[in-house]
């Protein structure tokens, strides 16, 4: 009898938990306030018990028992007390590559009862794992217990992965994407808005994604398979309609297109001009401007 020939099938992973940089759970003096930070890593906030104001840059929330905040990479924030009695907070930090972690930009919501067993969890494992609250900052490295508990980082892992896929899934606002072509489309958008936005600014590969939080690999394989050609492609496009553009104004010498579109001199603009337009910079002015 012929033996069956078995494929083994790769799981896809939505959520992938790289780090985690702090996880505390504290009693907040009724006159706690910080004076803000920020920092390249995501930050949750879940109010346990009591109030808080959470506060950007932008805007405040108020917090109440059984909400939860996110804060983005590199987002300004703080957090103080509000109200009669002292809150009670738990916070944790992480990275995540995934691009699916998107979904919890600027997300402020009250966190589903039957997921708030998984923060406990989370608290639960920290406490059997680590010495102390655990926060790693450059000269503290959290201890570990004389005998941690076994695998308790990985569902330390796991739990807050659960937990973040399952408010994903509970989301009432359409804010999830459906599969990976939509994300890319999303994603291409996006970085097509900020190319049109720093049209004079000689925008850059590593500038876009610093300002994204993504890997060249990932963004440029993503905004490739979703607009058909790279991102310094597309923005020279950009740049190059607008410098058409310019050349009918008139009221600019080709110097000072160059210039202004920030390409790294004259001979490089006409150049990449005359191979997008099959014509020179001064043969397109005359041919749109005869007179």
């Amino acid at each position: 009898m012929e033996r069956p020939q078995f494929i083994h099938y790769k799981l896809e992973t939505v959520l992938k938990i790289e780090k985690v940089v702090s996880i505390l759970y504290m009693e907040l003096p009724l006159t706690h306030t910080t004076s803000g930070e920020s920092h390249n890593f995501w930050e949750l906030v879940y109010v346990d018990k009591g109030s808080v104001v959470a506060a950007t840059k932008k805007e405040e929330f108020l917090l109440h028992e059984g909400e939860i905040i996110f804060h983005k990479p590199n987002e300004f924030h703080s957090l103080r007390s509000s109200g009669q009695i002292k809150p009670s907070v738990f916070i944790i930090t992480f990275v995540c590559p995934s691009p699916a972690i998107r979904y919890f930009r600027g997300l402020h919501t009250h966190l589903p009862a039957p997921l708030r067993p998984l923060i406990r969890e989370i608290i639960k494992e920290r406490n059997a794992t680590f010495g102390d609250q655990f926060l790693s900052t450059a000269d503290h490295r959290p201890s570990f217990k004389e005998n941690p508990i076994l695998g308790g980082q990985q569902l330390i892992r796991n739990y807050l992965q659960i937990l973040l896929i399952q408010l994903m899934r509970s989301d009432t606002q359409n804010r999830i994407f459906s599969n990976q072509a939509l994300l890319n489309d999303h994603l291409t958008q996006q970085v097509v808005h900020y190319l049109e936005e720093h049209l004079y600014d000689g925008a850059s590969i590593d500038t876009v994604c610093t300002h994204f939080n993504y890997s060249k690999t990932y963004l440029c394989t993503a905004f490739g398979q979703s607009a058909g050609m790279g991102i310094m492609q597309y923005y020279n496009r950009l740049r190059l309609e607008e410098a058409k553009r310019l050349l009918r104004d008139g009221s600019m010498t080709i110097t000072q297109i160059s210039d202004k579109l920030s390409f790294c001199n004259p001979h490089y603009f006409s150049h990449a001009f005359q191979k997008y337009v099959h014509m020179s910079p001064k043969q397109y002015r005359r041919s749109v401007r005869p007179d």
